[in-house]
C-alpha cells in the first residue's frame, strides 16, 4: 500500500489520537483537526489526498465541511471518509452526503479494519462506496434519534424564517448561515460558510466590526454591536440592520447575529417621500396656471389701453423728433410685454386643447426638420416599435417640442447631438422603476435627450417652475418659462413630464402622452397592498385572542370577522363568496375545545371551493401542520406570540395586490 497524506478531524482527543495513530502505524502521514473550521484552515497547508471527518463537531459540522470540499474546485479531488458516532440512526441525512466512504464508529479494532479498506478502495480509484460500514451488531439510540429529530426541526425553522442569522467564532469566521442571511449578502452558503463576516461590508464598518470582536475576546461583559434603522450598514445595494450578541460558555465564545433587509421599506419611504414632493410642486404649478389664466385677462386689458394710447399718442405727434423716438421706444417695449403675455396665457387654465389622431412619429420629423436645420446640431430619431395611437393638438405639440430643443440648442452652445426617442410604457411600471407619479394606464413617452452639460442636482426639481432659468434673465435672454410652458400644456393632455440629468452629463425631458383610448389620468402614489376592502376571517376559541386578532387586524386597516366555532367560519365563508364579498384570508386556530378544529374547517373550505389562502394559527410550532402546512392546503402558518408586523408582513405576502 502506497503512503497518503490523511487529515483527520475529530473534537474527540481520544478519538483523534487513536485514528491517526492507526494510520500512522500503516505508514500514512497524518494532520489532525478538532472542528470543520480548522480542517478546512488545513486543507491548503497540508494538501492532502484523503480527509476522514467526524459528523458533530463545534464551529463547522462535518455535513459543512463534505459540501465545502466538494463545492471547491481546488478540494473536489480529495477521497472523503466519514466516521460518525450517529451513522446508525441518521442513516437518511447521510444519504445526502456526498462522501466516498461512510463507516460508523464501533470497537477500536473494526475501526482501524475498515479504514485501511477505504484507503485500498481509494488506491484502487473506487469512489462513492455504497451503505455503512461497520454497522453489524449496532443498535440504533432512542435519545440520539430524538436530538436528531430535533436538531432538523431547528434547521427547518432556521432556514424558514425571514431575517438572516449568523453564528460567528471568537474570531469573526462564520460557521453557520441561513439561507436568509446568504441571500441579503448576495453570497451563496458555501461561499459564505467559513470566511470573515467583516468581508462583506464597507471598509468603515468592518473596521468598526473589527475593532469590536477585539473587545469581545477581551471583555466577556462586551454589550452587543448593533446597526439599527437611523444607522444601516450598506452591503451592495441593500441596507441591513445588524444585532450580534456574544455568547460565553465556559472557555468558549460564539457570537450570535441577527440580520434584517430593511431595503425595501427605505426604498418605499424615500419613493413615497420623492412623491408627495412631486405631487406638492404639481399642485403649485395647477395653482400658478390657475392664478395666471386670471391675470393674463387682466393685465391683456391693460396692454390694450396702453397699446391703444400709443398709437393714439403717434397719431398726435409729430414724425421725427424726441418724443416720436420714445414712442418707438414703449412699442418695443409694449410688444414684449405682449410676448410674455402670451407665454403666460400659454401655461394658463384657459388655453383649449383641439385634439386629433396624428401620428408622432411623423410630427415628430416634421418638428425636428423644422427646428434643427442641416448645421452643426445634429438629429436622429428612435423608434423601438409603432407607437400607440395618441389624439393630441399638433400645434401645442410643436410649441412642446420647439420650447425643449431651444434649450437644448443653447445648452450645447449650437453644436452636439440630439436624441428623440418613442416609445410605449406602462404607467404603473414607470412609477414603479423611477419614484415618479404618473397614473395608470398606457403612455406614448417622447425622450428628447441633448449632449449638453446637464443640470446641477439641486437645480433639477426645479426647471419647470415659472421665471426659474439657467441663463441671464432680462429681456432678450432667459425669461423662465419654457419648461413651464411644457409642463402645462402636457398635463392639458392629461400626460406627465420628468426630467432626467446624469451626472455624466447631458439631459433628458420625458413627455408622457396617453393612448387616444385612455381616459383623463391624475397622478397615482405607491400605497401598501391592505386596503379597507380586504376582509379577513379569524377562528380561534379564546376570547382574548380573538378580541387581539381583531384589534390588530382593525389598525392594519382589514374588515375583520371573528368567530369562535368551525362551523360557524365555514357559514360565513361561504355566505360571503354568494354575496359577492369574498374573504381575502382566513386564519384558522389549530386546536379548537368544540366543534370542527382548524384542520378541519380548512378541509371543508377546500371541498366547498374556496380559493383564498387560509392560515393556520398554532401555539405548538412543533406540530406538523405548522412545519409542513402546504399538505393541509394552508398557504401559510401563524405561530403564536405573533405581533403586528408579523401578521402585516404575513398577509401582504398571501393577498394579491388589488
Amino acid at each position: 500500500m502506497a503512503q497518503y497524506k490523511i487529515l483527520v478531524v475529530d473534537n474527540s482527543p481520544v478519538l483523534l489520537k487513536l485514528v491517526a495513530t492507526f494510520l500512522q502505524e500503516a505508514g500514512h502521514a497524518t494532520h489532525t483537526a478538532n472542528n470543520g473550521l480548522e480542517a478546512y484552515d488545513a486543507l491548503s497547508r497540508f494538501q492532502p489526498d484523503i480527509v476522514v471527518s467526524d459528523l458533530v463537531m463545534p464551529e463547522i459540522d462535518g455535513v459543512s465541511l463534505c459540501r465545502l470540499i466538494r463545492n471547491n474546485p481546488r478540494y473536489q479531488h480529495l477521497y472523503l471518509i466519514i466516521l460518525s458516532g450517529i451513522a446508525i440512526e441518521d442513516a437518511v441525512h447521510l444519504g445526502q452526503i456526498d462522501a466516498d466512504v461512510t463507516i460508523a464508529k464501533g470497537p477500536a479494532a473494526t475501526i482501524r479494519r475498515h479504514l485501511l479498506e477505504a484507503i485500498a478502495c481509494f488506491e484502487r480509484g473506487e469512489r462513492r462506496c455504497p451503505g455503512l460500514w461497520n454497522a453489524e451488531g449496532l443498535w440504533s439510540r432512542e435519545i440520539t434519534r430524538e436530538l436528531l429529530a430535533l436538531r432538523r426541526h431547528s434547521e427547518v425553522v432556521l432556514d424558514g424564517i425571514r431575517e438572516g442569522v449568523v453564528e460567528l467564532n471568537r474570531f469573526g469566521r462564520i460557521i453557520t448561515i441561513n439561507p436568509s442571511a446568504v441571500h441579503m449578502l448576495g453570497s451563496d452558503d458555501i461561499q459564505a460558510l467559513a470566511g470573515r463576516f467583516s468581508d462583506y461590508f464597507a471598509p468603515n464598518d468592518a473596521k468598526e466590526l473589527e475593532g469590536w470582536l477585539g473587545q469581545t475576546i477581551l471583555d466577556s461583559g462586551a454589550p452587543s454591536f448593533q446597526r439599527n434603522d437611523d444607522n444601516p450598514l450598506r452591503v451592495g445595494d441593500r441596507w441591513l440592520c445588524l444585532n450580534l450578541v456574544p455568547v460565553h460558555e465556559e472557555d468558549a465564545c460564539c457570537i450570535i447575529g441577527i440580520l434584517r433587509d430593511i431595503t425595501e421599506r427605505l426604498r418605499l419611504e424615500d419613493e413615497r417621500h420623492r412623491m408627495e414632493e412631486l405631487l406638492a410642486k404639481a399642485q403649485r404649478l395647477e395653482t400658478m396656471s390657475r392664478m395666471a389664466g386670471g391675470l393674463a385677462h387682466d393685465f391683456n386689458n391693460l396692454l390694450t389701453v396702453i397699446s391703444g394710447n400709443i398709437e393714439m399718442a403717434r397719431l398726435a405727434s409729430p414724425t421725427g423728433g424726441t418724443v416720436a423716438g420714445l414712442i418707438d421706444e414703449a412699442e418695443r417695449a409694449l410688444r414684449m410685454a405682449v410676448q410674455l403675455m402670451h407665454k403666460i396665457s400659454d401655461a394658463s387654465d384657459n388655453v383649449s386643447v383641439n385634439r386629433q389622431s396624428v401620428s408622432l412619429a411623423e410630427l415628430l420629423r416634421d418638428l425636428l426638420a423644422l427646428a434643427l436645420p442641416k448645421g452643426q446640431i445634429s438629429y436622429r430619431l428612435d423608434l423601438e416599435e409603432a407607437p400607440w395611437p395618441v389624439q393630441v393638438d399638433t400645434d401645442h405639440i410643436g410649441q412642446i417640442v420647439g420650447n425643449i430643443l431651444q434649450n437644448a440648442r443653447e445648452a450645447m452652445e449650437q453644436r452636439g447631438t440630439i436624441a428623440v426617442r418613442l416609445v410605449n410604457v406602462e404607467g404603473e411600471q414607470e412609477r414603479r422603476h423611477h419614484a415618479f407619479a404618473i397614473g395608470d394606464g398606457h403612455y406614448v413617452r417622447i425622450s428628447i435627450s441633448d449632449s449638453g452639460p446637464g443640470i446641477a442636482p439641486e437645480l433639477r426639481e426645479r426647471i419647470f417652475d415659472p421665471y426659474f432659468s439657467t441663463k441671464q434673465r432680462g429681456t432678450q435672454k432667459g425669461m423662465g418659462l419654457g419648461l413651464t410652458i411644457v409642463y402645462s400644456l402636457i398635463r392639458k393632455h392629461g400626460g406627465f413630464v420628468r426630467a432626467e440629468s446624469p451626472t455624466t452629463g447631458g439631459c433628458t425631458i420625458h413627455l408622457y402622452l396617453p393612448t387616444a383610448d385612455a381616459e383623463p389620468r391624475t397622478a397615482a402614489v405607491a400605497t401598501s397592498n391592505i386596503s379597507p376592502r380586504n376582509r379577513v376571517l379569524v377562528m380561534d376559541d379564546e376570547l382574548l385572542l380573538r378580541n387581539l386578532a381583531q384589534k390588530m387586524l382593525t389598525r392594519l386597516g382589514y374588515d375583520v370577522t371573528v368567530v369562535d366555532r368551525g362551523e360557524e367560519a365555514v357559514r360565513i365563508v361561504v355566505e360571503a363568496r354568494e354575496m359577492q364579498q369574498p374573504y381575502a384570508a382566513v386564519i384558522l386556530d389549530l386546536n379548537m375545545e368544540y366543534g370542527l378544529d382548524g384542520l378541519a374547517t380548512a378541509r371543508r373550505l377546500r371541498e366547498l371551493g374556496l380559493a383564498c389562502p387560509l392560515i393556520v394559527s398554532s401555539g405548538d410550532p412543533t406540530h406538523e401542520l405548522m412545519v409542513h402546512p402546504d399538505n393541509a392546503g394552508f398557504s401559510g402558518i401563524l405561530p403564536k406570540p405573533y405581533t403586528v408586523e408579523i401578521l402585516r408582513d404575513l398577509l401582504e405576502k398571501l393577498i394579491p395586490r388589488q
